[in-house]
């Protein structure tokens, strides 16, 4: 007969003989995922990581519903469940107990049963809490303590019985909205065990609307980010926007521009514009060095090459664009949609040389209106606006002033 000894998650430690000094035979280290290794001893079992069957012969472990790879962290299976639907980190079935090994378990194979029990759990106590508040508060007592509680009110029950799910529970994301909505709702459930308790129906419906709109500010937080939209808004982060645009635009890019040494796209914010002589402006760019109000603007990149002819080639090229351009670009708005392509071409002339040919032809003063008339021509070609023919007709004038 041996004796067993585990960790605090019941993995096969130590095992030591049945005899009067209790002697070691075997001892085992696991690494988090729970990859077994022996470290004194014999190994004569095959239990071990939170006493599962390990196969030794494969490097797999059996949980019985599924087989895991403790080298790979996780089930050669899907979960058969989604524990919460409102957690990222549940939607990877094939993952081992939320990839917290070091807190969590998954015994069955199936589900890490201990995550959403306790999670219960909480939400039945803190809903108590919620419901007693103003019934504490009004007789002086703690309601943290649920001998405190007054089990006689329906309310009680109701909101318990919402946080257990086994009433209808609506989340939308977003801590404000969600925390309203919430609000609304935990105002309705008390004001209905009121009724039921031949109270007046609004009878402490602060301290509903307040707990209710914390919680479901909590939970619409947890949402949204899962999501990857604004945490409290619950509505797609402009960058998010930006990063959306761009991919679907990008091949149409590639076809009618072609490479353009761009690093990135980014959106023009106070963070993103320090140092490039922009500033953001009720969504615009300001150019600092003249007012001039931009939908976007090319930052040059670095030097990498030259031409065959001796002209600059410039990469790392980065694009920033204006919060309103992107507005309506997202609001399907082909005018704001060719900046994206106009700062584009810019790219491709400094990436190409002809930016660093113009330079050396025209001068500082006016290689620049030689750019914009080329992008604005591709533009025009594009999509002709009478405010894009305008631009490039003020850009032409500037140029052949220049030259005389």
């Amino acid at each position: 007969m041996y004796y067993a000894h585990t960790d605090h998650l019941g993995s096969l430690r130590l095992l030591t003989a049945d005899d009067v000094n209790k002697s070691i035979v075997s001892r085992y280290h696991f690494d988090p995922w729970g990859k077994r290794t022996l470290v004194f001893g014999t190994n004569i079992t095959n239990r071990g990581f939170t006493m599962h069957e390990h196969l030794d012969d494969v490097g797999l472990i059996n949980c019985n519903a599924r087989l895991y790879d403790p080298v790979l962290a996780r089930f050669l299976s899907p979960d058969t469940y989604v524990a919460d639907v409102t957690y990222s980190q549940d939607f990877n079935r094939y993952s081992y107990a939320r990839n917290s090994p070091l807190i969590y378990t998954d015994p069955t194979g199936e589900i890490a049963w201990l995550i959403p029990a306790v999670k219960m759990v909480a939400s039945i106590y803190l809903s108590g809490v919620q419901s007693n508040v103003g019934y504490c508060y009004q007789n002086g007592t703690n309601p943290l303590n649920p001998g405190n509680w007054n089990w006689k009110s329906p309310n009680t029950y109701v909101n318990m019985a919402n946080s257990a799910g086994l009433l209808p529970n609506l989340n939308v994301p977003g801590a404000i909205p969600n925390g309203a909505l919430h609000a609304g709702g935990q105002v309705a459930l008390n004001g209905i065990g009121n009724l039921i308790s031949g109270d007046n129906f609004f009878n402490n419906w602060g301290w509903s609307a307040g707990m209710g709109f914390v919680s479901g500010g909590y939970s619409g937080f947890q949402l949204a980010n899962a999501r990857g939209l604004n945490p409290w808004t619950g509505l797609i982060p402009l960058e998010t926007k930006l990063e959306i645009l761009f991919n679907a635009n990008y091949a149409e890019l590639m076809s009618e521009i072609g490479e353009a040494g761009v690093s990135d796209v980014y959106l023009g914010n106070r963070k993103n514009l320090a140092g490039t002589g922009f500033k953001n402006s009720g969504g615009d760019l300001l150019d600092i060095r003249d007012g001039r109000v931009a939908n976007g603007f090319l930052e040059q990149g670095r030097y990498y090459d030259r031409t065959f002819d001796g002209y600059n080639k410039l990469n790392n090229n980065n694009i920033y664009l204006s919060k309103n351009t992107v507005r309506r670009m997202w609001r399907g708005n082909l005018d704001a949609r060719e900046t994206l392509f106009h700062e584009w071409f810019h790219a491709r002339d400094f990436y190409t040389g002809w930016a660093d040919f113009f330079f050396k032809q025209y001068g500082s003063n006016n290689f620049s209106n030689m750019l914009e008339i080329r992008a604005h021509s591709f533009n025009y070609s594009r999509y002709p606006t009478k405010n894009r023919l305008l631009l490039l007709e003020q850009h032409a004038t500037r140029f052949l002033n220049l030259l005389k």
